[in-house]
């Protein structure tokens, strides 16, 4: 039998090993033999072959994957970059940026940036501001934190410009209608303010002029310390003065070839001068239509030509919702009964309607009538008053004579010259009257309303009507001595809802009233004028801007003057200027006064100026 002894061989060699090489010999599995007092030889075939001696030494003979011998050699990790985008950098502006306190580069210019030095990741960053530019606030949004895998590009800078207010003091304001402005901001301020702040802030180094848009009606406010330029911090050194305002005359006509006998009241146009029109003068003497800029220059834009270009224009102008101008001639037209007429800012005129011969008149007491000329008389004649462009667009007047009696009518005028006659005064018919004493007004009701300044029949002098537009009347008051007679002029309706208006005489003193009537038809009078406060009133009132009322007087205590006077709604009543004060623009002053944009009153005299042939006179 035979037997293997190739086991005997490993317990030799294993026995041997441990007698000479100590006592902490073994062999791994993997191939490995440990000494533990020295060398060691690892010859197996197993994953590392390593050698491990404890005195130091090593060999790697091993033939596995790897083989180290001694050291560490990972690859460095990656840097990223930093950055975002800047926004609102005026032109030629710079600032600083600071990573963590230091200063890392400079921008100059609007969109993204990136800072110059990358870093590794785990890094924190800190983005702020060093130096700005100058009148500028810049901010950083999203400007810190660690650096993670990625470059950072989300940090955002935004600059703004630094604005400041600008105000000041004010001294003497009693009223409200004064308002300020800055360019195109503007501020309305109440009445008693002593101090104000413009509504928006300046941006630093901007110019600012802060001025007087418009001054409470009766009132001339000025600025000192208006002007300036925008810094960091409010100005509030402008200083606003208000006193009464002083009358003065703005230009004196001279006749022929310009105008003369100004009549009916001005009107401003859009392009801040004043338009009016003169019964006379021009190059026929009959007539113009005349501008005054502000500062009282004077052009003719129109002359009167008489026949069927029409004459003498008495009633004044309209602006018209398409820029043009609006108004009527007394006389000449196809049938010498009038026009009204189309005229533009740069004075091309049109007629748009002629209205028929005067000549047909009452001339019994039985109502027979005669025509003469042969012309249609029904739709009047000899228009009177200022035009109203109403709600719906069209224009209604009246005449003073014509229509079917022959006492005149109102009348309806679309813009391209149709003509309806609405409703005719009647001399017979008691409370209907007969000579129409101004102009319409549409009421906030919709409806027209004017006054009769005669009633030849019947008890009273004088009504005041109320039209709806398709021509029914009904008449609201009839006006006795005491109430005050002969209306004269536009009614007013006020931002109280109720309507004002003047007479000629009547009242307490015989000199002429003024009058309130609410919308349900309660009547009152609030003055009565006398000789030493003033004679007669020569047209309608206006509103102020301050809620009082406005108008002007004839005649005064010295023969062929007149006032300019203020009253409240209460009736306390002022005389604000007196045209006896000066010689040179002296004369009765006439019509409604005109309220300007810039809050100053302007009216006309027909026989005031050098020349004596009218003036336009202010007070501001």
């Amino acid at each position: 039998m035979k037997v293997s002894l190739s086991w005997l061989g490993v317990i030799l060699i294993t026995a041997n090993l441990a007698a000479c090489g100590g006592d902490g010999g073994r062999i791994n599995n993997s191939g490995n033999i440990d000494n533990n007092d020295g060398g060691s030889t690892d010859n197996g075939s197993g994953g590392t072959g390593n050698v491990d001696n404890n005195d130091g030494g090593s060999a790697d003979n091993g033939s596995g994957d790897t083989g180290d011998n001694g050291g560490n050699h990972d690859t460095p990790p990656p840097n990223f970059s930093i950055g975002g985008t800047v926004a609102g950098l005026p032109d030629g502006g710079q600032l600083s940026i600071l990573d963590n306190g230091a200063s890392t580069q400079t921008i100059s210019a609007n969109g993204p940036f990136t800072l110059s030095a990358s870093v590794p990741t785990g890094t924190s960053y800190s983005i702020s501001l060093d130096t700005q530019p100058p009148g500028y606030q810049c901010a950083v949004t999203q400007g810190s934190g660690t650096v993670a895998a990625s470059n950072i590009t989300d940090v955002t800078i935004a600059c703004t410009q630094i604005t400041a207010t600008v105000g000041g003091s004010i001294d003497g304001l009693t009223a409200t209608g004064l308002v300020l402005a800055n360019g195109s901001d503007t501020l309305n301020v109440p009445a008693n303010a002593t101090t104000f702040t413009m509504p928006t802030a300046v941006a630093s180094g901007t110019a600012y002029n802060i001025v007087v848009r418009s001054s409470p009606t009766g009132s001339r406010c000025t600025v000192n310390n208006g002007s300036g330029t925008g810094g960091d911090t409010p100005a509030s050194n402008s200083k606003v003065s208000c006193e009464p305002a002083t009358g003065s005359e703005l230009y004196a006509f001279g006749g022929p070839p310009g105008a003369s006998y100004p009549a009916g009241a001005l009107v401003q146009g859009p392009d801040g001068n004043l338009y009016g029109a003169s019964e006379d003068g021009g190059e026929n003497d009959l007539g113009t239509v005349f501008m005054i800029t502000p500062d009282g220059t004077q052009t003719v834009l129109y002359s009167f030509s008489g026949d069927s270009d029409g004459e003498h224009p008495d009633g004044g102008l309209t602006l018209g919702r398409d820029g043009n101008f609006y108004g009527t001639t007394s006389g000449g037209g196809d049938w010498w009964g009038g026009t009204a007429f189309r005229i533009t800012p740069t004075g091309t005129k049109t007629v748009i309607w002629s209205f028929g011969g005067y000549y047909k008149t009452v001339i019994s007491s039985y109502n027979t009538v005669n025509s003469s000329f042969g012309a249609d008389y029904s739709d009047g004649s000899e228009p009177y008053g200022k035009l109203l462009q109403a709600s719906d667009g069209n224009f209604y007047g009246v005449t003073s004579l014509g229509g079917d009696n022959g006492m005149g009518t109102i009348f309806r005028l679309t813009p391209s010259g149709t003509e309806t006659v609405l409703h005719v005064f009647d001399y017979y018919t008691g409370n209907r009257g007969a000579i129409a004493g101004g102009g319409l007004i549409e009421g906030k009701d919709g409806a027209l309303y004017g006054v009769i300044s005669q009633q030849p029949t019947g008890p009273g002098d004088g009504t005041i009507f109320r039209m709806a537009l398709d021509g029914r009347v009904t008449t609201l008051w009839t006006f006795e001595d005491a109430d005050g007679i002969y209306p004269i002029g536009q009614l007013l309706q006020a931002s109280d809802g109720n309507f004002y208006g003047v007479t000629q005489q009547g009242g307490a003193a015989d000199q002429g009233t003024i009058y309130k009537l609410t919308p349900d038809g309660g009547f009152s009078v609030l003055y009565s004028f006398d000789r030493g406060t003033g004679q007669q009133p020569s047209a309608g009132l206006i509103e102020g801007s301050d809620g009082n009322l406005y108008g002007m007087t004839k005649t005064a205590s010295a023969p062929g003057q007149g006032t300019l006077f203020r009253i409240t709604p209460t009736g306390t009543y002022t005389t604000l200027y007196s045209f006896t004060e000066t010689s040179e623009y002296s004369g009765e002053p006439y019509d409604t006064l005109f309220k300007g944009a810039d809050g100053a009153l302007y009216g006309i005299s027909p026989t005031g100026g050098a020349n004596g042939v009218g003036s336009v006179i202010q007070l501001k």
